[in-house]
């Protein structure tokens, strides 16, 4: 009910299905300290962090995150990516995964006191490394996830970075579903040439997936 609701208010519809063109972040009055963005000088509430950024709540729309491009350390040593073409890449899968039904929506980006930060629509919900650091895994979470992958391969989509981390159970505001999203695919790779479209949600279970990396001088 909440969800069919939010579909018939404009005001809100228009943040998720387009209609009313790229919207804004709705980030005004936000400010950078101590590494945590704050309004009135309370912090938001940190939902995640990678090699590329963190995600934050939004402060005033409940369906939403907040993806602020940071680097770390590794990635600023043995990276020549910057800021802007991670901002890039990361609109560009964001919004492929999203039209093939299998991420949250990619709401609009903006410059906000120096950094590149992006919102998205939330999937309220466990990482699927969460889930099994809490033994919570089951037949229910294996069929949402194999859902997933057969939805990217419909889409002919390859995402390179479908680590636990960033594979989420959970409902968004707008589908009350209990389903599967990839939060951050990383690149889009092909599939190999030649692979009949009935093999691709094979061939995506069974690609590697990289879990840590370690620089070693030697």
């Amino acid at each position: 009910e909440l969800a069919a609701a939010a579909r018939r208010d404009p005001a809100l519809a228009a943040w998720f299905d387009g209609a009313a063109g790229p919207p804004s972040p709705a980030l005004e009055g936000l400010e950078m300290k101590r590494g945590r963005w704050r309004l009135a000088g309370k912090p938001l509430d940190r939902l995640g962090q990678g090699e590329f950024g963190f995600v934050d709540a939004h402060p005033s729309l409940p369906g939403v995150v907040i993806k602020t491009v940071e680097h770390s350390a590794s990635i600023q040593l043995l990276s020549s990516v910057s800021p802007e073409e991670t901002a890039a890449l990361e609109e560009k899968t964001a919004r492929a995964i999203a039209a093939a039904d299998a991420g949250p929506r990619h709401l609009g980006r903006a410059r906000l006191r120096g950094r590149l930060v992006s919102a998205r629509e939330r999937v309220d919900g466990r990482t699927l490394e969460a889930l099994a650091r809490e033994k919570a895994l089951g037949p229910d979470e294996s069929a949402l996830v194999l859902d997933l992958l057969r939805r990217l391969a419909a889409a002919g989509l390859k995402p390179d970075d479908m680590r636990p981390s960033n594979v989420m159970i959970g409902r968004t505001a707008l589908d009350p579903r209990r389903r599967a999203y990839l939060v951050d695919g990383g690149n889009l790779l092909a599939f190999p040439e030649g692979l009949p479209a009935s093999d691709r949600a094979e061939h995506l279970l069974n690609a590697p997936i990289m879990l840590r990396g370690r620089f070693d001088m030697n």
